[in-house]
């Protein structure tokens, strides 16, 4: 293995970790000490496009279970459903476009 090679894999990991849970937790806001987890498994939404590949390279990889996160995956049929599982707590997070997260945190989604 050679130094670029080496390098490159250990920067790879925390980006597609870091990729995934930021484009996968929906916008609240969290004021709790750091303790136990409220739920020992979290469900996140996806639309079939590829840009949720961080979310499924991080659990094919085992990346979240190796931070200690025991998540599921679950294909979504459009933005719209996908939207509204997160607003109803059916979804714990999703990939979803910036602006449907803004409309979904300020209450604009119809």
């Amino acid at each position: 293995m050679t130094w670029t090679t080496s390098i490159t894999q250990q920067m790879l990991k925390p980006l597609i970790l870091g990729i995934a849970i930021g484009t996968s937790l929906s916008i609240t806001s969290v004021n709790a000490e750091i303790g136990y987890p409220e739920k020992e498994e979290l469900k996140f939404g996806f639309i079939k496009l590829t840009d949720m590949a961080p979310i499924a390279v991080a659990y094919e990889k085992g990346y979240f279970e190796e931070e200690g996160l025991y998540v599921s995956i679950e294909a979504q049929a459009n933005w719209k459903v996908l939207l509204d599982g997160v607003i109803d707590g059916r979804l714990d997070g999703a990939h979803m476009l910036a602006s449907a997260a803004y409309c979904c945190h300020h209450r604009l989604w119809d």
